[in-house]
């Protein structure tokens, strides 16, 4: 096969009338992807989780990775009652 579509894609196409007319509206109107919201987590008196491997903690907002939520409940389900929006710790000084 020598299709740049990936087999998933492909798929999902071919199984119903509807996606084959939701891919020809989004091609000829444009769409929106909708992009889910970032977080850092910052712990209080440890500071932001960095992007590093082994997830160490800084105190510098630089350092920390941003996440969604899907991640941060998969690193530790916990961690999320520290999520801060990004937006939110932008304005921290």
């Amino acid at each position: 096969e020598d299709s740049d579509m990936s087999a998933e894609m492909y798929e999902w196409l071919i199984s119903s009338a509807d996606n084959q007319e939701l891919l020809a509206r989004a091609w000829l109107d444009g769409y929106e992807v909708e992009k889910e919201p970032l977080y850092y987590v910052k712990l209080p008196h440890f500071g932001y989780v960095t992007n590093r491997m082994d997830y160490t903690l800084s105190q510098s907002k630089t350092d920390a990775v941003m996440l969604t939520e899907s991640k941060i409940k998969r690193m530790d389900e916990r961690y999320w009652q520290f999520a801060v929006p990004v937006e939110e710790a932008e304005g921290e000084a």
